[in-house]
């Protein structure tokens, strides 16, 4: 019995991240299906692996916003300043410049639905690996986490990339 529970424990970094990835690829691979014309799977492979590069770079470098959440006094109007200049828009801005240099080379701009799978397959791939970045700093609670994050907070950064890929194809478009 004991020997088994060794098994499960040395198994577990690989349940983790599977259980962090995993959400992530299912999310692309329905978007995927959607699709009539099928798009390389080798590059939207790399979209999905430059967008967890993404992800790992800004989780070691941080862009320099000096002091802009204390432009104001009230904490709430602090927070907010925080989250949107500090956090959110260097996230985006790291997307969008992936999406724009990497995967424009590979869209051929005739059809939308392409666009919308490079865009969902960077932004998942961020989303995976801050998944695995919270999953394996709680290992503890790895499991409810994994279940919360998978429901609810991995597909909210899919949505924000589809649109802006759509809006990058639509400006291709015309």
């Amino acid at each position: 019995m004991d020997r088994c529970s060794n098994c499960f424990i040395d198994a577990l970094p690989s349940f983790l991240g599977a259980a962090a990835i995993a959400p992530s690829l299912l999310i692309l691979w329905t978007i995927a299906s959607m699709d009539d014309r099928r798009e390389p799977a080798r590059v939207v492979l790399i979209a999905f692996l430059l967008g967890a590069g993404c992800a790992f770079s800004l989780s070691y470098v941080t862009i320099p916003m000096p002091g802009i959440s204390m432009l104001a006094s009230w904490p709430i109007f602090q927070t907010y300043l925080h989250a949107t200049f500090e956090v959110g828009a260097p996230e985006e801005a790291a997307k969008l410049i992936v999406l724009v240099f990497f995967c424009s080379r590979y869209i051929a701009y005739d059809h939308p639905m392409e666009g919308v799978i490079y865009g969902a397959a960077v932004c998942l791939g961020f989303a995976a690996y801050e998944n695995l970045f919270y999953l394996a700093h709680n290992p503890d609670h790895w499991k409810i986490i994994a279940l919360v994050r998978g429901v609810f907070t991995v597909p909210l950064p899919g949505a924000p990339g589809l649109i802006m890929c759509i809006y990058v194809c639509v400006s291709n478009f015309g």
